[in-house]
C-alpha cells in the first residue's frame, strides 16, 4: 500500500519541491558547523606535523551540509520541480532522481556522522534524497510515465 502511494506521488513535483525547500532553507535552520576534529594547517613541516597535515586532509571540515552544496542542490532539485510542474514527467523525473542521488553520494556519510554530534537534520536530508531516489528512479527506469 504504502509503495503504491509512493507510486503516485512520483507522478507530482511534491517530494522534489519538499527536497528542494529543505536544502534551500538549511543554512537558517541547521547551518554548518566547524568539526571539532578538524586540525588547523601548520606551515612548518617536520616529524611532528606530518601526522597533523594528514588529519587536516583526511577529516571533514563542516558537520552538515555547507551552504555551497544546499544551494547547488537546492536549486538543481527546484529546476527538477519546475520540469514536473509542467507535466514533463519523462525529463523531471530522471533529472530528480540523478541529482537526488548525487547528493546522496555527496553527503550520506556526513550527515551519518553528524548525528554523533546531535545534528539529526542533514539525515532527514539524506532519508528524503533516498526516497526521491527510489520513487523518481524507478519511474525513470520502468518508463511509467503514463
Amino acid at each position: 500500500m504504502a509503495m503504491t502511494n509512493l507510486q503516485e506521488l512520483s507522478k507530482t513535483p511534491y517530494l522534489a519541491g519538499l527536497q528542494s525547500i529543505m536544502l534551500l532553507t538549511t543554512p537558517v535552520i541547521s547551518p554548518a558547523t566547524v568539526s571539532p576534529s578538524y586540525v588547523k594547517y601548520q606551515p612548518v613541516l617536520n616529524a611532528s606535523t606530518l601526522s597533523t597535515i594528514k588529519n587536516y586532509l583526511y577529516s571533514a571540515k563542516y558537520i552538515g551540509p555547507t551552504n555551497k552544496s544546499c544551494y547547488l542542490f537546492g536549486a538543481a532539485l527546484a529546476m527538477g520541480t519546475g520540469m514536473l510542474v509542467d507535466k514533463d514527467i519523462e525529463n523531471g523525473s530522471g533529472f530528480v532522481s540523478a541529482w537526488s542521488a548525487l547528493y546522496l553520494i555527496a553527503s550520506s556519510r556526513g550527515s551519518i556522522k553528524a548525528v554523533a554530534y546531535g545534528k539529526v537534520w542533514p539525515l532527514l536530508l539524506s532519508g528524503i534524497a533516498c526516497i526521491n531516489s527510489l520513487a523518481y528512479g524507478k519511474r525513470y527506469v520502468s518508463c511509467q510515465f503514463k
